[in-house]
């Protein structure tokens, strides 16, 4: 689900002189840290009304409906989970709406902990799951460099917050630029 434009448009609306590569430089670390140290100088939205705005708006956007194929065969073969920076509650009512909450087996939002590190080693510990045996699926530099630091490869999609450029410094397994690369892609990591 692509919520990038949406979430920009919400922070844009209360700080009009925030550019979108700003807001993408914000994703080149832990967004939620960089973004409190911006929000604190520059007087930006406040996390919880950010939420507030993000949950009213989330379950407008529309999955495609070749990613919710995707879904839905990866999860014949696959354990799925979402890692957010999101709230949970807010990513199973929508995933619940678009009837395909029923394919992930865990969500962490941002309700259970702002950074990604400590979700991804959550899910390795009580899942006893190796970082190897694993594919994180991400459109951030951020994510990328977190899921590196758990020793987790990664699929980065070009049809988000960053490019290719951009994904390059966090040295991703693959880069992909269409969702029907996606499963051939983690078959190719996971072997």
């Amino acid at each position: 689900m692509d919520t990038i434009l949406m979430c920009y448009e919400i922070h844009k609306e209360f700080n009009p002189n925030f550019t979108y590569d700003e807001y993408q430089k914000l994703a080149h670390g832990n967004f939620l840290q960089d973004y409190d140290k911006i929000r604190q100088e520059r007087n930006f939205i406040s996390w919880d009304d950010f939420q507030n705005k993000f949950a009213k708006k989330i379950c407008d956007i529309d999955i495609p409906s070749i990613l919710q194929e995707i879904v839905r065969k990866l999860a014949e073969e696959h354990t799925l989970f979402i890692v957010s920076s999101g709230l949970t509650p807010v990513i199973k009512k929508c995933l619940q709406e678009k009837n395909i909450l029923q394919y992930f087996n865990e969500i962490l939002g941002f309700d259970f902990n702002a950074s990604k590190v400590i979700k991804l080693e959550k899910i390795l510990k009580d899942h006893d799951i190796s970082g190897k045996d694993t594919v994180f699926i991400t459109d951030t530099l951020s994510d990328i460099l977190e899921a590196n630091h758990v020793g987790i490869p990664v699929i980065a999609v070009s049809w988000g917050l960053h490019d290719r450029a951009t994904f390059a410094a966090g040295r991703p397994a693959a880069i992909i630029d269409d969702p029907q690369d996606l499963i051939p892609a983690i078959d190719q990591i996971l072997g």
